[in-house]
C-alpha cells in the first residue's frame, strides 16, 4: 500500500501542471480540498490506462498518443561503471505538457548516481522522488512540446553481480495533453553487468550527412569504428532499424578496413542488419580519427523519427587478449517529415439527372442489446524454459549467468512470479544453493536469471553421471501450482574440464566470435613452427595449419547456431 501511496502524491504533483489547460474551476476544487480528495477527484476527471506491454520501437505508437521510452535502449558495462539513460516521449504529432515517469530497476544488479535535467524540454519540476528500485518524476512545460522530448537523463552505476535485467516504466505512468493522458505505450531497457568487459576502449558511431529528411529521400548511414588504444580484429556490429520508416536497399563495404568479412545481412521484415568483419594479426588501431566499416543505405518509407540502434550483443574483440572492448556506441535519430502531396486536376461534374423520390417507407426502430462486459481472464503459467544463447548447446561452465524465460496466458502484466532451480539425476532432485530472484511479467513473459552451480551427479558427491542436469519450477506468487521448465535441461560443467569442441578455443563450450577472434590472433599459425601456441580446436581441417580453410569452417558452426545470418 506504501508504493501505491507515492504514486497518488504523484498525480497531486501533476494536477497543476495538467491544468494548465483545464477548466479553473476544476483548478480551485483541487487545491482548495484535501489530497485524498484532490487524487479521487483526479483519478475521476482524469483516469489513467495501462500502457501495452514492451514493445520493439515507439512507432507501434498511434498517431495522437505518446509513448515513453529509454535511450539507449541496451548496452553492457564493466562491474563498478556509470553509464546514462535518456528518459524521452514522443507525442506523436499532439502538444504534451506534463509527464510522470515511474521506472523501477534491480537494486541488486544497479545504484542510480543522480537524476539530471540538463536539457530537458520539461523543465517545471513538480515531484521527484529516488528511492531504492524506483524512480518517480513529475515534470512539466509552460510550452507544449510536441515530437521526441527529453525529460531526464538518469545517471546509474552498476554494481559487481554480472547479471543483465530490464529497467522498465511502471504502469502509473501517464502523459498528458491539456488534461487527457495520451500514454499507449512504453519502451524500457535491458542494461547488462559483464565481468570481463574491457571498458575505453572502442567505439561504434553510425552517422548520416543530415538528421532530417523526407518520406522517399534515400539516406546513406555510416558505420565506423574508433579504437585507438588497442588493436582489434573483430568487428561485430548488430543493428535494429525501425522498419515501418526505413528501408535497407543495399550495404556498400567500398573502402573499408575490414579484409575477413563474416557477416553482411539485413532484413527488412525484423528491422535487423548484422555487419561482422575482421582484420588478422596484428590487428587494426585507429590514429585519433573515426574509419569507416561500411555503409548502410537506406529508403525513407514512412514519416516521424526513426531510430537506428546498436543492440547490446555489438562487440570490438582486441587482438592481444580477445577481450570485448567496446566501451560506447553513437546511434542515429533522424526526422523524416510526409512527402509534398501533389494537388489534383479538377473534373468537371456532370449535371445529375433528377430522379423521381419514391414515398417514404417507415422504418422499425432496432432494440439495442446491452453490452456484455469482458470478464479479464486469470494469469496462468503456459510454459517455462532455459532461455539459451545458443538453442543446439545447452552446456555452460560453472558460474556461468542463465536465463529463465517464463511464458503466460491471461491478465499477467505485473503479476510475481517465484521459480527455484532443482538438479535432476538419479541420485539426487534437490534444489540449489542459491535460488533466482522473482521475475515480473512484463505482458505475457517473465525473464530473469541465475548464477550456475555445479554439484556432482552420483552417489556419494562423486560425478559418476556428470555433467549434471538441471530444471527449474516456477509458480505464481501467492499460487500453490508449479511449472515445471520444458526440456532440454540445462547442463553444467565444472570449471576446469572443459569438453572438447571444434571452434571452441578459449574452452568455454560455446562457438561464438571470441572464438573467431581468437583465430584471427593466430592467423597463419603452424603447428611445428608454434607449438607452444598450438590451439588444435582452430584447426577445423586438421592440416597443422590456421588459415581461411579454418575461417570457413568456424563460420559454418556460427551459421548453425544462428550467430551468423548471412548463411547460404
Amino acid at each position: 500500500m506504501g508504493k501505491r501511496h507515492s504514486y497518488e502524491k504523484g498525480i497531486v504533483h501533476l494536477l497543476p501542471l495538467v491544468l494548465i489547460a483545464a477548466v479553473g474551476v476544476i483548478s480551485f476544487l483541487l487545491i482548495s480540498s484535501t489530497a485524498p480528495f484532490k487524487g479521487n477527484l483526479f483519478d475521476k476527471l482524469f483516469p489513467k490506462h495501462r500502457p501495452k506491454a514492451a514493445i520493439a520501437d515507439c512507432s507501434a505508437t498511434a498517431v495522437g498518443t505518446a509513448c515513453l521510452y529509454l535511450s539507449p535502449k541496451s548496452k553492457t558495462v564493466a562491474p563498478s561503471t556509470a553509464f546514462a539513460v535518456q528518459i524521452r516521449v514522443n507525442s506523436n504529432g499532439v502538444n504534451a505538457n506534463a509527464a510522470e515517469t515511474v521506472i523501477t530497476y534491480p537494486t541488486n544488479i544497479f545504484k542510480v548516481d543522480n537524476i539530471d535535467y540538463t536539457g530537458s524540454d520539461f523543465d517545471v519540476k513538480a515531484q521527484e522522488t529516488n528511492t531504492p528500485g524506483l524512480i518517480d518524476l513529475v515534470r512539466g512545460s509552460t510550452v507544449p512540446q510536441q515530437g521526441d522530448k527529453l525529460i531526464a537523463t538518469v545517471n546509474f552505476s552498476s554494481l559487481t553481480t554480472e547479471a543483465s535485467s530490464v529497467v522498465d516504466f511502471d504502469t502509473n505512468s501517464s502523459v498528458y495533453s491539456g488534461a487527457t493522458n495520451i500514454l499507449q505505450n512504453t519502451l524500457g531497457g535491458v542494461y547488462a553487468v559483464k565481468v570481463n568487459f574491457a571498458a575505453g576502449q572502442a567505439s561504434f558511431l553510425l552517422s548520416a550527412p543530415s538528421t532530417t529528411y523526407s518520406v522517399g529521400q534515400p539516406v546513406s548511414a555510416s558505420l565506423s569504428v574508433r579504437a585507438d588504444t588497442d588493436e582489434a580484429n573483430l568487428f561485430s556490429a548488430k543493428i535494429h532499424f525501425d522498419n515501418t520508416k526505413l528501408q535497407v536497399v543495399g550495404i556498400d563495404t567500398t573502402g573499408t578496413f575490414v579484409q575477413n568479412w563474416v557477416d553482411n545481412f539485413s532484413d527488412n521484415s525484423t528491422g535487423e542488419i548484422s555487419l561482422v568483419g575482421g582484420v588478422p594479426t596484428p590487428g587494426y588501431k585507429t590514429a585519433g580519427a573515426d574509419s569507416l566499416m561500411a555503409k548502410v543505405n537506406f529508403n525513407t518509407i514512412g514519416a516521424g523519427a526513426a531510430a537506428v540502434d546498436f543492440e547490446a550483443t555489438s562487440a570490438i574483440y582486441r587482438n592481444s587478449d580477445n577481450t570485448n572492448m567496446l566501451n560506447t556506441t553513437q546511434n542515429l535519430l533522424i526526422t523524416i517529415n510526409p512527402g509534398a502531396t501533389p494537388t489534383p486536376t479538377p473534373t468537371p461534374t456532370p449535371t445529375p439527372t433528377p430522379t423521381p423520390t419514391p414515398p417514404p417507407t417507415a422504418t422499425p426502430t432496432p432494440t439495442a442489446s446491452p453490452t456484455p462486459t469482458p470478464t479479464p481472464i486469470a494469469c496462468s503459467i503456459s510454459s517455462a524454459s532455459w532461455d539459451f544463447i545458443d538453442p543446439s548447446n545447452t552446456a555452460v561452465i560453472e558460474s556461468a549467468v542463465v536465463g529463465l524465460k517464463i511464458n503466460g496466458t491471461g491478465d499477467c502484466n505485473g503479476q510475481s512470479v517465484q521459480t527455484k532451480v532443482k538438479q535432476a539425476g538419479l541420485f539426487v532432485n534437490e534444489a540449489v544453493n542459491t535460488q533466482p530472484s522473482a521475475a515480473t511479467f512484463n505482458g505475457n513473459t517473465a525473464v530473469t536469471s541465475w548464477l550456475s552451480e555445479y554439484h556432482p551427479d552420483g552417489p556419494f558427491g562423486i560425478g559418476l553421471f556428470d555433467p549434471p542436469d538441471y530444471y527449474f519450477t516456477a509458480k505464481l506468487a501467492g499460487g500453490t501450482n508449479e511449472f515445471s521448465s520444458s526440456d532440454p535441461k540445462l547442463q553444467v560443467r565444472q570449471a576446469g574440464a572443459p569438453n572438447f569442441r571444434k571452434g571452441d578455443a578459449n574452452h568455454d563450450d560455446v562457438v561464438d566470435f571470441q572464438d573467431l577472434s581468437v583465430l584471427h590472433t593466430h592467423w597463419l599459425d603452424n603447428k611445428a613452427t608454434n607449438p607452444e601456441q598450438w590451439i588444435t580446436e582452430l584447426d577445423v581441417n586438421d592440416d597443422n595449419d590456421l588459415n581461411t580453410i579454418d575461417f570457413s569452417g568456424i563460420i559454418l558452426v556460427l551459421c548453425g547456431n544462428g550467430l551468423v545470418k548471412a548463411c547460404n
